[in-house]
């Protein structure tokens, strides 16, 4: 049978339901206005949704780990932050990897709901960034998103709750990573001068909290590359901070990554003008060329091929004979001519592609243009 209902973040939500299992499967339509960034022109896939059961049983499930303990209630490990994942999984029936975009903004709600909840631990708030920055990624792409954003700009001025907790930091930084794509300039900008005084030297800015340790910056720095509506001037420091930090060990993985995001010739997320001219990464690309440990980093075919792919825009495409440096490159790294392709002729970034580009998995059933 069909259900249908107009939530309260003004979309229509239709399903149909199966008579005998109760399994929903569901779509989703923006009513209040017209999605900006979900996109391909072709209809999404039908998407399989929690039945109600299923879904009162993760409400219950998140509600009763951020609640504080009712006096004379018994112990229970699904109070456990820490154990949270273990039991959604279990309640949802599919490993977090295989949400769809559908089931991880049903999952959203009841964590915003406990926004404040957050507090109560440093471990309620790990948990807590943890997953509702993961059911939300990457910020954009289903109806209401916008609105879903809006309430998670109030964080910025809040700050961490527990800041002097390394895993919290982390989690903070890896939160609002994976809701860049969604963030205005603005708010891209403000978390730029949070990030700045620990990325950048001679900037003038006093540093603020405990200095981060190698694994903390690694993250601060995944997420400065992926704040794509920054300056030009701004994404300039950046990749020259980054090019010193391409020979050292501890540093080269996500430097490269780093490099080729903000350098790429196809945003994530955004439209071409947010990119960065031609004249400005061709040093860059020529150092990722250049003989070197880096070299032998995993993330440098992606990285290269982010630099150097072309767009048909002058001002953007790096010069014909770096492109086919860049192609006998990757051709020696054991890349097909398919795969190389994009060196040379205009070609959709897809699949695998999109998924370097943001750093892990997306939500299945997200379609991007």
């Amino acid at each position: 049978y069909l259900q249908s209902r107009v939530s309260e973040v003004g979309t229509l939500d239709l399903a149909c339901v199966n008579v005998e299992n109760g399994q929903r499967y569901g779509l989703t339509f923006e009513l209040r206005s017209a999605d900006k960034t979900l996109s391909s022109g072709k209809t999404p896939k039908a998407q399989l949704v929690l039945n109600e059961k299923k879904r009162e049983k993760t409400i219950e499930l998140i509600n009763r780990a951020f609640s504080k303990k009712k006096k004379g209630e018994a112990d229970s490990k699904e109070r456990d932050p820490k154990r949270l994942g273990k039991f959604l999984e279990k309640a949802t029936g599919l490993k977090r990897a295989k949400w769809s975009l559908a089931l991880c903004r049903t999952i959203w709600d009841p964590f915003v709901e406990n926004i404040k909840n957050r507090r109560r631990s440093p471990e309620h708030e790990e948990s807590w960034l943890n997953f509702t920055g993961y059911c939300l990624r990457p910020g954009f792409g289903a109806a209401a998103d916008d609105w879903r954003m809006e309430q998670m700009f109030q964080l910025l001025d809040e700050g961490m709750q527990n800041k002097k907790v390394k895993p919290v930091r982390i989690a903070w930084w890896i939160f609002w990573r994976r809701l860049a794509g969604g963030l205005p300039a603005e708010i891209q900008e403000r978390l730029f001068e949070h990030l700045a005084p620990h990325l950048l030297s001679g900037r003038g800015h006093k540093r603020k909290g405990p200095q981060p340790d190698a694994q903390e910056k690694a993250e601060m720095w995944r997420l400065a590359a992926s704040l794509e509506r920054l300056s030009n001037g701004a994404k300039e420091e950046l990749g020259k901070a980054l090019l010193p930090l391409l020979p050292k060990p501890k540093s080269q993985a996500y430097a490269v990554w780093a490099l080729g995001r903000i350098g790429a010739r196809v945003p994530f997320a955004d439209a071409l003008h947010h990119t960065l001219p031609a004249t400005t990464i061709t040093p860059w690309l020529e150092k990722l060329l250049s003989k070197g440990d880096h070299q032998n980093s995993p993330a440098i075919p992606a990285a290269l091929l982010q630099l150097g792919r072309l767009c048909n825009e002058r001002s953007l495409d790096v010069d014909e004979n770096l492109r086919r440096k860049t192609a006998q490159f990757l051709s020696v790294k054991g890349w097909s001519e398919e795969r190389i392709r994009p060196l040379f002729e205009v070609v959709e970034v897809l699949g695998e592609e999109r998924k370097e580009a943001f750093g892990e998995i997306l939500p299945e059933g997200l379609t991007l243009r």
